[in-house]
């Protein structure tokens, strides 16, 4: 007769909260964030631009404004949009709303975007929001999609 014996080993997981079984994601990605988002224009080529979001987190719900910074002819263009979306457990995903503020682009127009982000922190190293978007234009054209990669400021005084 052959015995089995089982071993039990704990898996590391989130903290939860002492009142329930629910998972408690203690993340918090308010603040100010800088990078890139790029526009993948096909046969390996990608146009970027200078991109900022300013988030405010209650829960898993994010409000804030994104701003990009298009440079064309020696001259920068800029537009702010209102951003709403979700994080919870690494992931983010945002849609921006409206416009709120924009520099009209000769020959071009702005996107609406919407996007996957995952958030990425290292021991003694700067949080990051990485991934995907996709959008559309103001008369709802399709936009060449591309990638975003932003880190966190640091708070000024």
């Amino acid at each position: 007769m052959i015995q089995l014996l089982f071993v039990i080993i704990p898996l590391l997981t989130p903290a939860k909260s002492p009142m329930s079984n629910k998972i408690v994601d203690k993340t918090d990605i308010s603040g100010h964030w800088e990078g890139t988002i790029t526009r993948d224009e096909g046969a390996g080529k990608r146009t970027t631009f200078k991109m900022e979001l300013d988030l405010q987190q209650k829960g898993k719900d994010i409000t804030g404004i994104s701003y990009v910074h298009a440079e064309q002819d020696k001259r920068v263009f800029s537009a702010n949009m209102s951003v709403v979306g979700k994080f919870s457990r690494s992931y983010f995903k945002y849609e921006e709303m409206k416009m709120l503020n924009f520099d009209p682009i000769p020959n071009g127009e702005w996107c609406i975007k919407k996007a996957e982000l995952i958030f990425r922190t290292e021991k003694n190293s700067t949080p990051t929001l990485e991934g995907i978007w996709e959008g559309k234009t103001g008369t709802n054209a399709e936009c060449m999609p591309g990638r975003i990669s932003l880190h966190k400021k640091p708070p000024r005084v």
